[in-house]
């Protein structure tokens, strides 16, 4: 007999010397256990990839993203000239089909209001764009705005106030959560 297969038959023997398939030892079922985690776990991401949203809101994101610098920096010098001072009042617990009011105060550098504004509530569910809708915000005074809306699904919404004077714009973003 060559000493290589005498080497390789002790080798496949166990402490005791007698022989030991490869399937009774614990480091083949912990490699195998490995491999079934991950593809276990992949087709868990798998399965929640092609069930939730894709997290983009607006279709044309490539162009947005191209021209953001170039629009952030137009808006700030618009928001700097303009001066304007806005304030989001939202309802300190929001909640899922009941209609609440939220009111916006807009007031000019001096502390003025300002003239001939007006005010459209957007309201952004980032999961799912069709489930987005706005309002006009109606005039409560000189200085407020209000709307009642009604927010027909729990979770994270994106509210964006536009107000707009003439060619003047600005708005107000704010992130809230809706409760059951």
């Amino acid at each position: 007999m060559s000493s290589s297969y005498q080497e390789n038959s002790k080798s496949m023997r166990g402490s005791g010397g007698e022989y030991t398939p490869g399937w009774k030892s614990p480091w083949v079922w912990g490699m195998v256990g490995l491999i079934v985690v991950m593809i276990c776990v992949n087709m868990f991401m798998i399965y929640i990839g092609s069930k939730t949203a894709h997290g983009l809101v607006v279709d044309d994101f490539y162009e947005r993203g191209k021209n953001y610098f170039e629009a952030e920096v137009n808006r700030q010098e618009t928001e700097n000239r303009l001066g304007w001072k806005i304030d989001l009042l939202v309802p300190v617990e929001p909640r899922m089909n009941v209609s609440q009011n939220y009111r916006l105060k807009v007031v000019d550098a001096d502390g003025y209001p300002v003239p001939d504004a007006s005010v459209e509530f957007l309201a952004f569910r980032p999961d799912n764009s069709k489930r987005d809708f706005s309002m006009v915000m109606s005039a409560e005074s000189k200085t407020m705005y209000s709307a009642k809306a009604t927010f027909p699904f729990p979770g994270h919404w994106d509210l964006l106030i536009v107000v707009k004077q003439g060619e003047d714009e600005m708005d107000i973003a704010k992130r809230i959560f809706i409760k059951k």
